[in-house]
């Protein structure tokens, strides 16, 4: 049971840097952890920060890189830009202002997936910010198949930590531990300054056409439909699964 991590990551190279390094020097097992950075290509000089930084050297094997054209992609679809190249029967995803704070977090992550031979379960790490959705998660390739997707690639910005938690949530395989902290040093919270990425972030919010999600306009409402189905494909999966055993 490897784990493999997603992060889109733009003009934050200490950022990134230092989750890394938390990431692997508390890991219980490094070499069976893939990490996946998800880079803009007009980014260069911050992309060079981080892959020539002694942190990214010492787990270089450990981590993919993909590059694609600033402005082709909504925020959402990099993630599963990123999860396209993955390999491991565990996926996640996490934000590069994320700092893991819990010790052998991979092993405790690898045994909470036991509870569910089937595999079909959402696990949300503990942000330190009272989050009621998963905004940094765990979850199994097969979960994510038959979704179609580990991000729903319909929001700018937002919206899909809610997704992935009503989804599962409704399913009665959500999860939320506190054995795994991944704090998010979010601006917001007064954990960090905001910077140009969060900038770009709030511009993203305000260019929606409308911002409340029950407005038929708002990509929540319109995209209602897909999430029923992902709850129904979920689910027939996982009766699927009970009753050939």
């Amino acid at each position: 049971m490897k784990i493999s991590l997603i992060c889109p990551s733009r003009g934050r190279p200490q950022k990134a840097i230092r989750l890394l390094e938390n990431l692997f020097e508390k890991s219980t097992n490094p070499e069976d952890i893939e990490f996946v950075f998800v880079f803009d290509d007009d980014d260069y000089e911050n992309i060079q920060k981080i892959i020539t930084s002694e942190t990214y050297q010492k787990y270089s094997t450990n981590i993919k890189v993909v590059v694609t054209k600033k402005g082709d992609f909504i925020f959402s679809q990099l993630y599963n830009i990123g999860f396209d190249v993955t390999s491991n029967p565990i996926v996640g995803l996490v934000a590069d202002d994320v700092v893991p704070r819990t010790d052998n977090w991979d092993e405790i992550v690898k045994n909470k997936f036991e509870e569910f031979p089937d595999h079909i379960f959402l696990l949300a790490t503990d942000d330190r910010n009272d989050s009621p959705f998963a905004t940094h998660f765990f979850t199994s390739r097969r979960a994510v198949e038959i979704m179609g997707f580990i991000q729903p690639p319909f929001f700018v910005a937002d919206f899909g930590d809610k997704w992935v938690t009503d989804v599962f949530r409704a399913i009665g395989r959500y999860r939320k531990t506190t054995e795994v902290v991944f704090e998010h040093m979010h601006y917001m919270r007064g954990k960090s300054p905001k910077d140009n990425t969060y900038e770009e972030a709030s511009a993203r919010r305000e260019s929606l056409i409308c911002s409340n999600p029950n407005d038929a306009r708002h990509p929540w409402s319109v995209y209602a439909e897909k999430r029923k189905n992902n709850i129904i494909d979920l689910q027939k999966f996982i009766d699927t699964y009970a009753s050939d055993k």
